[in-house]
Order: C-alpha cells, then sequence, then structure tokens
C-alpha cells in the first residue's frame, strides 16, 4: 500500500535527518523547529521552539498509544522507552502516525511531536479547520488513558503535531493552532528534497511523471496524445515544464497546446528544481550525485 509505504518512508526521513544534524558542530546547542522542518507553516511562536538534538532509532509499535499504554515494540514485545525513538504505529492508530520526545531548550519541557499523514490524490485544499481537527485529536488523546502517571506526563507536555499533506494548504498561518506545523504540497521540496520529492509526487500525489515514464503510459494518461507524438515526447525529455514538452515537439505544438492544462500537471521533477540555477549550481549538484 502507498500510504503505508510512504509513511515509514517519512519516519525513517525524520531518523536520518535528525542523526545527520545531530553530528553538525552547527546544531551541538540545539536547532529551531523552523530550521528542522524547513519549508513548514505556522505561527512564529511554534516555529521558533528550540529542541535538544540527539541521536533516535526506529521502532515499531503494536499497541494504541497512549490509550492502552505506554508503546510495546512489535519485535520484542517490549515496552518502548519513549526517548530516543522515533515511534512509527501500524494501521488506523487513533494518536498520530508517528510520535518522538525531545526536550526543549532551554526550558528542557517534555516536547512529544506528532505526526499525521494526509496522502490524497484529491485537489481538495486543506485547511485551518481540517488542521484543528488534527491537532485537538492529538492534544485530546490523553483523556482516554487510565494510568496516571502516563496521564500526567501527556498532561505535562507540550503537543505539537506536524501534519503531511499532498494537498494544498489553503489559509494563513497565524490562524493555526498553538501547536501545529504543515508540510504541504507546495513545501515538499523544501523538506524532502529534489531526490525523494520527485518519487513522492508520482507515488502519492499521482502526477504523470513526463521524465521517466514510457510512451504507452503518456498516451494512457493524456487524452488526446496518441502513439506517435508520446513517443516523441518520450524521445525527446528532459523537460523542466509544460512549455518545453511543446517546444521540444513542434510537430505537434497544436495537439500539445490542446493539453497544455494537462501537461502543467505532470511532474516534471527533479528537472524542474533547476529552472533557476545557473551552471555552477548544476556541477554541484553533479558532484553531490557521484558523491552518493
Amino acid at each position: 500500500m502507498v500510504w503505508d509505504t510512504w509513511k515509514k518512508f517519512v519516519a525513517n526521513y525524520k531518523v536520518f535527518r535528525n542523526n545527520l544534524f545531530a553530528k553538525l558542530e552547527n546544531y551541538k546547542k540545539g536547532i529551531s523547529l523552523k530550521e528542522f522542518y524547513y519549508g513548514a507553516v505556522g505561527k512564529d511562536s511554534v516555529l521558533e521552539i528550540k529542541i535538544e538534538l540527539k541521536k533516535f532509532d526506529l521502532c515499531e509499535a503494536k499497541n494504541q498509544f497512549p490509550k492502552t499504554g505506554l508503546p510495546i515494540n512489535c519485535l520484542n514485545n517490549k515496552v518502548i522507552n519513549l526517548d530516543g525513538f522515533v515511534i512509527i504505529y501500524g494501521h488506523s492508530a487513533p494518536f498520530a502516525d508517528i510520535f518522538l520526545l525531545r526536550k526543549t531548550i532551554p526550558e528542557s519541557k517534555n516536547l512529544l511531536i506528532t505526526f499525521q499523514q494526509k496522502w490524497y490524490t484529491t485537489s481538495q485544499e486543506f485547511t485551518i479547520d481540517d488542521a484543528k481537527t488534527e491537532c485537538n485529536k492529538n492534544k485530546n488523546a490523553y483523556k482516554d488513558v487510565k494510568d496516571y502517571v502516563l496521564k500526567k506526563f501527556l498532561e505535562e507536555s507540550h503537543i505539537v503535531t506536524v501534519i503531511f499533506t499532498s494537498q494544498p494548504f489553503k489559509g494563513n498561518p497565524n490562524d493555526l493552532p498553538n501547536d501545529c506545523l504543515i508540510i504541504a504540497k507546495s513545501n515538499f521540496g523544501r523538506y524532502f528534497g529534489p531526490l525523494f520529492v520527485s518519487r513522492l509526487s508520482f507515488d502519492i500525489i499521482n502526477h504523470l511523471h513526463i521524465n521517466s515514464t514510457e510512451p504507452k503510459q503518456i498516451a494512457e494518461r493524456i487524452n488526446g496524445v496518441g502513439e506517435v507524438i508520446s513517443e516523441a515526447i518520450h524521445k525527446n525529455r528532459p523537460y523542466k515544464n509544460a512549455d518545453e514538452v511543446i517546444e521540444k515537439n513542434k510537430t505537434y505544438k497544436t495537439t500539445l497546446e490542446k493539453t497544455r492544462t494537462q501537461l502543467e500537471d505532470c511532474s516534471f521533477a527533479s528537472h524542474s528544481f533547476f529552472l533557476d540555477v545557473d551552471e555552477n549550481d548544476l556541477m554541484m549538484v553533479d558532484e553531490y550525485d557521484e558523491i552518493w
């Protein structure tokens, strides 16, 4: 299932990103949520929260935290220590898809960061009310907890919900709750980077990836484009945008102009990320690719 695959990817990417930052000298004294969740929108008061950095590991829980108590490791049935783990749920978790515990700086207050992932193929906008619903669900989860110690811990912790959604976000960030950050469709590139956002666009947002799709799929997905034109599109790629598709295939310009809206809805990553860079920037990207 694509959703489940990307839920686990987001968790792994979180661990990777955290452990990378934790090794950098610049962040030995901590990092702000604005820096860590680069591209996220939210109130300045939330973005400016500073957190400690330390190494995290990934663990999957089999029970429903916090309703049924502390999370239980699905591999060995042992209780998971909240400190030092990014914890991912299985299916149908009522409290977040992923969560982890951090400490704020300088207060050293418990900051419980929860991830809600909303991967949809719809173009319907994600609103302020949608965000409030998700945040309230996590913030009020302690009410169903029977364990007194755990309930007190949750009541005294600051719970921040980070929402990942493939929907476009509509609204003023200042109208968001005091415990919410959103990484929406338009911000994926800033947080995940061009390498991963390309695959994300293809798998979840369900855009046709014009630079990697076979001719047959192009013909099937773009109305009015038959076998001959799709072969030409395939032959003349890569493209950075819909204009390049039309310009590189001038023989079929009239037909392609009629399909412009469909072409503009395609994914052109990762080439689309290089629209505003110069040759020196591209050389740096090539060198980076060689390292990996």
